[in-house]
């Protein structure tokens, strides 16, 4: 069994990872899942749209320096078109490089509907797949690399639709400036169909290595995340630029592969996005109460308001909780915290393993609190503490024993809903060594909700934990938007 051990912050604060994954797929291949309205005449479209088979390649950047490369590939199948994408990018996170490779597979008809789709997701530590089929308004997904194989099914009130960097559909568009298109987004790890808007700005010159070019501007937003697309008469894109300094730019494939790479030098992408603070707390994990001044932050899609947390104008206060009370007897059961104690695709807390597990821990433990107390003590100890780019589900985490904080989280969150124990997840700011950094911790309900942090072995957890957004991942890409724009003004501690 792995021991937790002393660490520094940035090995211990790590969640950004899964933050940072999500802010690739959201620049990179986000825009590989998208439904074009304006073709449907019924639910599966009745336009056609004509796409000659092509490929294109595109190097990817951080702030000037290359991380990888993403390359695009179309062909047709029969009366059907194939559109196969890879992406390869080295990146730096606290202090380690991490190699991520994202491949997708696409089947469309005609008129360019989905019909079935193939992801897969590998890194250091991980090897995610997702296929789907569309069939009568419905998705069937199966999901691999979670621990175990698990099939669901999608209710689809709008066609989805794979194309790759919306090469095919803006393709088959008449870009003209002031035109606007609302898309559907099918994120095959969040399992959401969510609207992208596209805005078609005027042209501008545009410098592709040694030429200079006319390209016409378009702006893409998802979810408060906007992205910038430079395009050219006939629909290839030339360059995007998304949050945090990520930039692709259109090259051929020699260049795109090889120039540039290999280093393994960059930017620390824990340190680019952690929050600076006024003041330096000396003793973090000790806070009990924090007041903090938000500045031009809107709560708007954010959870910062209730329970310990209470926002007033843009002052935020946190209070720790203190555990003098007596807490309810195991199993806990209220119809309003129902929603807690059920399975997810990546909470699979009706897992025999983790039932078996959770019931190993605690031994016969009936006390709520202590039955907390105790799941929270065992991640926190059996867990090895390392940075993982991952799609973390309980039973996987289960099994590796290896994580950042949304791995601790997440198996607490399962073993705790198969002991009976509503449990949720949470995702904000802690403060560490001058700075806040990302960072995903559970609440608990033992008579009343309780944050705590296995990550950190805190029970409860400490008042510099800035709850953000409450829930798993479909969630925590709200933050995306957040990142590298939040400012703070710590007015108090004790």
């Amino acid at each position: 069994m792995h021991k937790a051990r002393a660490l520094s912050p940035f090995r211990i604060l790590s969640c950004l990872a899964i933050l940072v994954w999500a802010l690739m797929m959201g620049a990179l291949l986000k825009r590989s899942f998208i439904s074009p309205l304006t073709h449907q005449v019924d639910w599966r479209g009745a336009a056609t749209a004509e796409a000659q088979p092509g490929e294109s390649w595109m190097g990817i950047y951080l702030h000037d320096k290359k991380i990888g490369y993403s390359t695009t590939r179309w062909e047709k199948e029969g009366l059907d078109m194939r559109l196969v994408e890879r992406t390869v990018m080295e990146l730096m996170v606290m202090g380690q490089p991490q190699s991520v490779n994202l491949s997708a597979s696409s089947l469309l008809d005609p008129a360019l509907n989905l019909k079935s789709f193939r992801f897969h997701l590998t890194s250091d530590q991980v090897n995610f797949s997702a296929e789907g089929e569309v069939k009568d308004k419905r998705m069937r997904v199966r999901l691999a690399g979670i621990g175990e194989e698990r099939e669901i099914e999608i209710p689809l009130p709008r066609s989805p639709y794979l194309s790759s960097h919306l090469r095919l559909f803006l393709k088959s568009q008449d870009l003209r400036e002031g035109s606007q298109y609302q898309v559907a987004l099918f994120d095959p790890v969040t399992l959401q169909l969510e609207d992208l808007r596209i805005e078609v700005g005027g042209k501008e010159r545009l410098r592709i290595g040694a030429q200079e070019v006319e390209a016409i501007k378009v702006r893409q937003t998802f979810k408060g995340i906007t992205i910038h697309s430079w395009i050219d008469e006939g629909g290839e894109v030339l360059r995007e630029e998304s949050p945090m300094g990520f930039v692709l730019v259109k090259e051929e494939k020699e260049s795109a592969i090889l120039k540039g790479r290999g280093s393994g030098k960059g930017e620390d992408l824990i340190a680019l996005a952690a929050v600076p603070s006024s003041v330096k707390i000396p003793d973090p994990r000790a806070i009990r109460i924090l007041r903090i001044r938000l500045g031009d932050l809107s709560p708007e899609g954010l959870d910062l308001d209730g329970g310990r947390q209470r926002l007033r104008g843009n002052v935020l206060e946190i209070q720790r909780e203190n555990l003098d009370f007596k807490a309810p007897s195991l199993p806990v059961h209220q119809p309003s915290l129902e929603p807690y104690l059920q399975p997810t695709p990546f909470i699979q807390s009706d897992h025999p393993e983790l039932r078996q597990m959770a019931a190993s821990i605690l031994q016969g433990e009936s006390d709520s609190l202590v039955a907390a107390k105790r799941l929270s003590a065992w991640v926190f100890e059996k867990i090895e503490k390392r940075p993982v780019l991952s799609i973390p589900s309980s039973l996987e985490v289960l099994h590796s024993r290896v994580g950042d904080c949304n791995e601790h989280t997440i198996l607490f969150v399962g073993l705790a809903r198969a002991a009976g124990l509503p449990t949720k997840v949470e995702a904000g700011l802690v403060y560490a060594r001058g700075k806040f950094y990302y960072h995903a911790w559970p609440e608990v309900y033992v008579g009343r909700w309780i944050a705590i942090d296995p990550t950190l072995n805190q029970f409860p957890a400490d008042a510099t934990h800035v709850r953000l957004v409450e829930g798993g991942l479909e969630r925590q890409t709200e933050l995306l938007r957040l990142m590298g724009k939040v400012s703070l003004e710590v007015l108090g501690f004790q």
